[in-house]
């Protein structure tokens, strides 16, 4: 709508401009087009213009722009923009649009940037090193059960619908084990857990112990033992470890006399080997809907 209060709009069936009010042509392409996009500067229009052709071909048509003066409805210009598809809308950028609500165009210098592909390329190259700096903190660990998330920090995330464990490569000619990682739960869904595990099982969520951090409510987490005898989880009450945080370092230590369970270099827990009949099983990592991390730190590029 001009200061005048006349409506112009796009006919585009007829390649032309129309006074919507008055039903009237006030400029047409004079050719079988297309008229879609109008923007509208203090001195010039800009139409857009599409080839006339079928739905099916309009990714490779051919379109253009047309170049009106604005109080006259003279063609001034038209560029060709080649066969790239067809033209559905048009925006000036760096100038107000009295078309669009004589708005400038957001974030210019983005569409505009001169090293854009030089900056992207650097960015891939980035991301995939340090995904493969990454997956080498995780080298001594096999995948069970699951599909975590590789996060390019090299972290591990396992979605609330998506449970995991990973266990430690085979270690048993070791009198002494430790696993150390960060967690972070994303949830404070009851479901939501991490923690290690003394595993003995063959690919299934069975035939372990696992000690398990989870949330106890929106503020803070408990240190709960739960034990798979081959039949059935049994939950072992007299393990309830409250007041932990929701993200932090976990060290558990393994050995012949029993375990114990770091968090944040503070000992948790610690149990005797008589209490895990399991003990002798790889140590690894099961969670759901958090994050699990080596180190918790940040890897740099390569």
């Amino acid at each position: 709508m001009t200061d005048q209060g006349q409506k112009i709009a796009c006919h585009s069936n007829i390649g032309a401009l129309i006074d919507v009010d008055e039903n009237r042509i006030i400029w047409e392409a004079g050719s079988p087009i297309f008229t879609r996009g109008l923007a509208v500067s203090t001195d010039f229009m800009v139409v857009g213009e599409s080839q006339m052709t079928g739905r099916d071909l309009r990714r490779s048509s051919m379109s253009g722009l047309w170049i009106l003066e604005r109080d006259t409805f003279k063609a001034l210009d038209y560029i060709c923009l080649g066969p790239y598809g067809a033209v559905n809308e048009v925006r000036l950028l760096s100038v107000a649009d009295l078309a669009h609500h004589g708005q400038v165009f957001n974030n210019v210098p983005a569409l505009i940037e001169n090293n854009l592909f030089a900056r992207k390329s650097q960015e891939r190259l980035v991301v995939s090193r340090r995904l493969l700096s990454a997956k080498s903190q995780w080298a001594d660990m096999e995948l069970i059960y699951g599909g975590p998330t590789q996060l390019s920090d090299g972290g591990k995330e396992a979605k609330l619908d998506t449970l995991c464990l990973i266990k430690q490569l085979d270690d048993s000619g070791q009198s002494e084990r430790t696993l150390e990682f960060s967690y972070t739960l994303g949830s404070t869904s009851s479901d939501a857990h991490a923690g290690v595990v003394t595993y003995q099982g063959n690919g299934g969520d069975t035939d372990m112990h696992a000690l398990l951090i989870r949330p106890a409510n929106s503020e803070e987490t408990g240190l709960v033992l739960w034990t798979h005898n081959g039949v059935e989880w049994v939950r072992e009450l007299d393990v309830d470890v409250p007041g932990l945080p929701f993200s932090g370092v976990i060290r558990v230590t393994a050995s012949d006399e029993g375990l114990t369970f770091h968090v944040d270099s503070k000992l948790i827990l610690s149990l005797s080997a008589k209490r895990l009949p399991y003990l002798k099983g790889a140590l690894g990592i099961r969670w759901i809907g958090s994050t699990i991390r080596r180190f918790d730190k940040e890897i740099d590029a390569v």
